[in-house]
């Protein structure tokens, strides 16, 4: 017997049964007595199909929203939240759920609504349509169910994303190929429609991508082979090309990484850079998406809520900074959520996106890495090639294979990725051990993870990863010289140090640390020199142990010089207190031209000496 609770066409409930005759005798006289609790007891007692239910909150949840192409989110302030079948978020009232509604909902197919909701006439026949109240109350009950709208909630498109812990204990590893998503965990793959929702995170429908070819995933002698490929380039350090492969293996797995490393390519003319573009992007296949023209508002709208790969050739530096804005996104997507943007909108609702997953990057003047730019991407090298005729042919070639093997090493890196995890926390220890501190130990742990995971079927050993490490001693040590150099400190000092008032010496204008050089052979730091130095808030002390400069907290003269910079409106105060443990300070307010304050002590280690003046 089968009960369904349908609506007549004049708006009253109908039930309509049918099996009667083969029911049971004692259900049979359940039916036909006065008692309503009986006829309650035989309506939620029977079974019920998954196509609809009278209104019932129990029957409800019978129901399988797997089934069903719209995905209840949740509810808010008498308005309900769904992706629609056609993967969209919709915001939707009551009022708005009308049959034409939700037949735009549905995308336009009444399919399943007629099949598991439909309308009867006033005899209980089914006719061809869908019930709108039926539906309605299906919608409304699914939406109660998920809870109060979360506006956190993360609606993951395509790409690969980190899930919640799997069987190993790591997270397994999530990809979104738009139709389906699947999930893999411990090398055994679960495959879901799109729509799927895992905790707090939704799969929402998106145009199909080519999956993984988990039926060949790539072998280790194909990533050898790989890095063959990889060396028909000249690299000026020949252990980037390790490192480069080891990027290849983080960027397919884009979302999934804890700490995601970027890739800079510095080119030659004629080194052939776009060329090494063309190959990652076959290597990449759907995972990729390519540029040779953009802004940060471009490769943030193209890569918005999707975990995949943007390959940006022609990255150069310029005098407008857009590339350093690019830089600034790519720099924020490195952390295990991404860059996570919100916005408002006219409904008084925040709107979030998320923009993660890898980039590379590739010019022949590409901008400087800033430090906070340097522990999230990789910089690589390339001298210009020798003049081999058959080399265009080997490189054509590599890129043909490459766009072959997509799919195979796309499959070899989602079934290794709770592998590559254990890597990363080993290969981070070993790093630290060698005397990278945690940010470099970060970026270069994930790419040499990477390396590994297609290179080898097994966790690395103790012996393998202090050699690999070793090998990487000369980066190691331009990067902790680099970060000395360009911390934010010294960088605030170097710019007060270099920074050029009105004054004239000699028939040219001095910079300030000029001035502090030649004020420290002035008597007691007063001459003329050190006058001047204290119009700009600088004032210059001899004491027993030698001068010290004292940076006023508050002046304009020092607003003057930091205006426009980072360090601005007072900024310059802690950051100069940054560049060492003898920087302090003072506990007394200090007279400078114009006004008093409390000072920043800089000791004569930290300024300009009249031997380094004299030898300009």
């Amino acid at each position: 017997m089968a009960i369904r609770l349908g609506v007549s066409g004049v708006g009253f409930p109908v039930i309509a049964l049918s099996g009667w005759c083969a029911m049971p005798d004692d259900v049979r006289s359940r039916m036909t007595g006065d008692d309503d609790a009986a006829l309650r007891a035989v309506i939620d007692g029977a079974p019920v199909r998954a196509s609809g239910d009278g209104g019932s909150f129990a029957a409800a949840s019978a129901d399988d929203p797997g089934e069903c192409p719209v995905v209840a989110l949740g509810h808010h302030d008498g308005k309900y939240f769904f992706l629609s079948a056609s993967g969209e978020k919709r915001v939707m009232a009551v009022r708005d759920m009308s049959a034409n509604g939700l037949l735009s909902l549905f995308a336009g197919d009444s399919a399943w609504l007629v099949a598991h909701y439909p309308a009867v006439d006033r005899h209980g026949n089914e006719v061809d349509d869908f019930s709108a109240r039926l539906v309605l109350g299906y919608l409304i009950r699914a939406c109660e169910r998920a809870g109060v709208y979360d506006p956190d909630t993360r609606l993951r498109g395509r790409g690969v994303w980190r899930g919640v812990a799997g069987g190993t204990g790591r997270p397994v590893v999530i990809a979104h190929l738009g139709d389906r998503v699947c999930r893999v965990d411990d090398g055994v793959t679960t495959w879901h429609r799109s729509g799927w929702r895992e905790g707090s995170a939704v799969y929402p429908s998106a145009p199909r991508m080519e999956p993984p070819n988990f039926d060949a995933a790539a072998t280790a002698d194909d990533g050898r082979v790989l890095l063959q490929h990889l060396r028909l380039w000249s690299f000026s350090d020949p252990a980037d090309v390790d490192l480069l492969l080891g990027f290849v293996a983080v960027a397919l797995l884009s979302g999934y990484p804890k700490w995601r490393a970027h890739a800079q390519i510095a080119a030659e003319f004629g080194a052939g850079k776009s060329a090494l573009c063309e190959l990652m992007e076959a290597l990449f296949g759907p995972m990729g998406v390519g540029m040779n023209g953009y802004s940060e508002a471009g490769v943030r709208q193209a890569l918005s809520d999707e975990a995949r790969i943007v390959v940006l050739d022609e990255a150069e530096g310029d005098a407008t900074g857009a590339m350093q804005q690019v830089i600034g996104l790519i720099r924020r997507m490195s952390g295990s959520t991404g860059a996570n943007i919100s916005k408002g909108s006219p409904g008084g609702l925040v709107q979030k996106f998320t923009v993660i997953g890898c980039a590379l990057m590739a010019g022949i003047n590409p901008p400087p890495l800033q430090p906070q730019d340097r522990s999230r991407i990789l910089r690589f090298d390339l001298r210009k090639a020798t003049a081999d005729p058959a080399a265009a042919a080997r490189v054509e070639a590599a890129t043909a294979w490459a766009r072959s093997m997509s799919g195979r090493f796309r499959a070899r890196v989602l079934l290794g990725a709770q592998r590559f995890a254990g890597a990363v926390d080993a290969y981070r220890a070993a790093l630290m051990a060698a005397r990278c501190d945690g940010r470099q130990a970060d970026v270069l742990a994930v790419a040499l993870a990477g390396r590994d995971l297609l290179l080898h079927d097994t966790p690395p050993d103790s012996d393998s990863m202090d050699e690999l490490v070793a090998s990487l001693g000369a980066r190691i040590g331009a990067m902790r010289a680099d970060d000395e150099e360009d911390n934010d400190a010294r960088q605030c000092m170097n710019h007060l140090m270099t920074f050029v008032p009105d004054h004239w010496r000699s028939g040219t204008r001095a910079t300030l640390g000029d001035l502090i050089a030649v004020a420290r052979g002035e008597p007691g730091g007063a001459g003329e020199n050190g006058k001047t130095l204290r119009t700009y808030g600088l004032r210059l002390e001899i004491e027993d142990d030698g001068p010290v400069l004292l940076v006023a907290n508050r002046h304009g003269g020092l607003r003057r010089i930091f205006h426009g910079t980072r360090w601005a409106e007072g900024g310059w105060v802690g950051t100069l207190r940054r560049l060492g443990d003898d920087v302090a300070s003072t506990d007394d307010a200090w007279r400078f031209a114009g006004g008093v304050s409390r000072a920043t002590r800089l000791p004569a280690q930290y300024l300009p000496d009249v031997e380094s003046y004299s030898e300009d």
